[in-house]
């Protein structure tokens, strides 16, 4: 008898051994909250945006727990990105199970609701905002890169694009490895580095989410893209440069004029969209410096070729140096996704969802709450490239992609401008070089070329409309009258920041008409003609929020962050030795206190951080500060011929822009409103032109080896920020 129950004994034990080896490991510790420490669940942790005392709070509690005894219990007040989480080691290139229960309750629509996720890879699971009091699982499946040993599993509200508040219970949490991946379920991507441009991690993503792969040669994909842009830029330079060289040529020119040098920058960004879309899980920062570093050599070629023909004037050069800006902001791009060195893009109705509401409705918003009181155009245009993309079927992400690129292309006309308004100023060769050059290359304009809300648009119609104000000087004519009034009034409707341009035409005129008093007749009906098209079109929209949400012209969203002393100390003291020391904008607002000291250092680096690049940032910092002293300098050594070539209006335009924006730092003195970025659109174009001017005086004099230093300065100023912008990176 004994005997017979051995192999059944044995039996028994074997099976058990099958049964545990498919029984799956929860790599998660204390995932029912039952171990208590100090009041708080063990080996958990915790992290919000807003982390004041009456913003977030985290309880573990006793009563109605799912299983066992314990649950966490986390509520918001405000919206907000509220995080639990806990690392977990993972292997390379496995897939994993993350699942959670949930109870939810008073979480509003707009935003994200209670989830699972692996937040640095931006995925997570189906979002719960309403349970009506009972628990719920919600699940994510994802891969791990290919040098991943570990992932922050966290439970949360909201998002980083899509805050939210409400209240949220947990229990039960299960991070499981993966052997067999269920039917119909997509695997998303839990890493956070570059493994994810890993060709076998794609491949695997592409055949278990029944995804046709197609593999591609990188090298040959950027070699394309490398030539298009080559020849796009070659055949445009030689339109340029060779005006009257065949009469063919010369025939395309007239009939065409520089419309052409529009159609090949727009032709050229839609290439490359289609590129970036095939390739972008694949390209690396060796990509982006790579093809960077050609693009130099190109144009170093051309400006060798035009030397060597004696036509490398400074003109020509800043040309070059435009193609070069270009250049240096779509390499930005790549590094920069939706989610990356963006502002407002949290919460409901952020900058994403007033375009996204723009394209599915096609009307304004029905609120005037958070980013709705901006006026509509920056996000009309935004939304047309945002349906183009999802009626090709593509996911909003590729959407907003494309409407990012379409803010680089927005930024290049912008420098297109720029340099026809200088040219049109007829001010010294060298002047209008080093103008054009710092557009191309101030970090600021470049950061800013990317951003998803409206600082970019509305750059580029408030140069134009400088632009057009400069014709006008020189040509009182009906047509340019007419598009300074609508250039005018669309940047009105971009934002009402716009409005520092009105003491600028004001004064403009006045300046005008006292010079051509004889025909008083003509500028009062070109004064009536521009109130007529400007005001009403350009104050519709502040006139709309007047009356549908009691919102007059300097309304904004009431900020936020710590409020700052208004004493000359604190708004006048700037410490060198700090500024070299710490080149980037402390995290601790307590530590932003001085305004001159911060206003400097977000017009380098905005209120972002840039590990591992202290080094650079101090030498541009120092670089800048010379800039600083040498427009100082300028303006104590002044000249009256220094307001000739319309110099007197770029000075009224930066007087106008800092006047409005201290009024704006006394009457709301948080650390937030001091960044730069709130006047970079109004006021780069005169300190471009300040800046051009300054060199130019300062290092043309009778000391060779002065004027070397100081041209070498701002040229290493350049230079250094390209390296900064090429370094910065993909977000980890």
């Amino acid at each position: 008898m004994r005997r017979a129950a051995l192999p059944v004994c044995i039996w028994i034990l074997l099976m058990c051994q099958v049964f545990i080896s498919f029984a799956t490991e929860n790599l998660i510790k204390n995932p029912s909250f039952e171990i208590d420490h100090n009041g708080w669940a063990a080996y958990w942790h915790t992290r919000s945006y807003w982390e004041g005392e009456n913003d977030v709070s985290y309880t573990l509690e006793t009563n109605g727990a799912r299983t066992g005894n314990r649950y966490i219990k986390v509520s918001t007040n405000r919206e907000n990105d509220v995080r639990v989480y806990q690392y977990v080691k993972v292997k390379p290139m496995t897939v994993y199970k993350l699942s959670v229960w949930i109870k939810a309750e008073d979480i509003p629509s707009g935003g994200i609701g209670a989830n699972i996720s692996i937040p640095d890879s931006y995925s997570y699971s189906r979002d719960i905002k309403e349970t009506h009091g009972k628990w719920e699982q919600s699940v994510v499946y994802g891969m791990t890169g290919r040098y991943q040993t570990r992932m922050p599993v966290t439970l949360r509200i909201g998002s980083w694009a899509g805050f939210n508040s409400g209240t949220a219970l947990f229990d039960d949490v299960r991070v499981e490895e993966v052997t067999m991946r269920p039917a119909g379920k997509k695997i998303d991507s839990f890493t956070f580095s570059e493994d994810i441009n890993d060709e076998k991690i794609q491949k695997y993503f592409a055949r278990v989410n029944n995804i046709r792969y197609k593999s591609k040669n990188l090298s040959i994909s950027i070699l394309y893209a490398i030539l298009l842009l080559s020849s796009s830029i070659l055949f445009t330079l030689y339109l340029f440069f060779v005006r009257g060289k065949r009469k063919t040529l010369d025939a395309i020119i007239k009939f065409s004029g520089e419309k052409l040098y529009y159609i090949f920058i727009a032709i050229l960004f839609i290439v490359f969209y289609i590129v970036y879309i095939q390739n972008f899980w694949e390209i690396t920062v060796y990509d982006v410096q790579l093809s960077f570093l050609i693009i130099m050599v190109m144009a170093a070629g051309v400006a060798a070729y035009l030397f060597r023909n004696n036509q490398l004037t400074p003109a020509n050069l800043a040309k070059i140096l435009i193609i070069l800006g270009i250049a240096i902001r779509i390499c930005y791009f790549l590094y920069t996704d939706p989610g990356t060195r963006q502002h407002d893009i949290w919460g409901a109705w952020n900058h994403i969802d007033y375009i996204r509401h723009i394209a599915k409705n096609f009307t304004l918003p029905a609120v005037g709450t958070y980013e709705t009181y901006h006026p509509p155009v920056h996000y009309i245009l935004s939304a047309i490239p945002y349906n183009i993309v999802r009626l090709f079927g593509m996911q909003e992400d590729y959407s907003m992609r494309a409407v990012e690129l379409l803010m680089v292309f927005f930024s290049a006309l912008t420098l297109i401008f720029i340099y026809k308004i200088f040219n049109k100023c007829r001010i010294n060769k060298h002047a209008l070089l080093i103008g054009v050059a710092l557009a191309c290359f101030h970090p600021n304009i470049i950061y800013m070329s990317v951003y998803l809300n409206n600082d970019a648009t509305v750059f580029l119609f408030y140069i134009v409309s400088f632009y057009y104000l400069i014709k006008w000087v020189d040509d009182k004519s009906l047509k340019n009258v007419i598009l300074l009034a609508v250039f005018t009034a669309i940047s009105m409707l971009t934002k009402k920041s716009s409005i520092v341009l009105f003491p600028v035409l004001g004064i403009v005129f006045i300046v005008e008409f006292a010079k051509h008093r004889h025909e008083w007749k003509k500028y009062v009906k070109q004064g009536l003609i521009f109130l007529v098209i400007a005001l009403p079109l350009g104050f519709s929209y502040i006139i709309r929020n007047y009356f549908l949400f009691h919102q007059d012209l300097s309304y904004a969203v009431p900020p936020l962050g710590t409020i700052m002393p208004n004493n000359p100390f604190n708004l006048f003291y700037v410490s060198i030795e700090e500024l070299l020391k710490k080149p980037f904008v402390a995290p601790a607002p307590h530590e932003n206190t001085f305004f001159l000291k911060m206003l400097i250092q977000t017009s380098l680096f905005s209120v972002f951080e840039f590990p591992g690049l202290e080094d650079i940032a101090v030498i541009m910092v120092a670089c800048y500060l010379v800039l600083i002293v040498l427009i100082i300098l300028n303006f104590i050594l002044f000249k009256k011929e220094h307001m000739k070539d319309k110099g007197y209006i770029f000075l009224v335009n930066f007087v106008s822009t800092l006047v409005i924006y201290f009024r704006m730092r006394l009457y709301s003195p948080y650390d937030c409103t001091q960044a730069f970025r709130y006047v970079a659109p109004f006021i780069m174009i005169s300190l471009c032109y300040f800046t051009g001017r300054s060199m130019a005086r300062f290092s043309s004099t009778k000391y060779p080896v002065l004027n070397t230093i100081i041209k070498g300065q701002f040229w290493l100023f350049c230079l250094f920020t390209a390296f900064f912008i090429l370094l910065i990176g993909p977000p980890v």
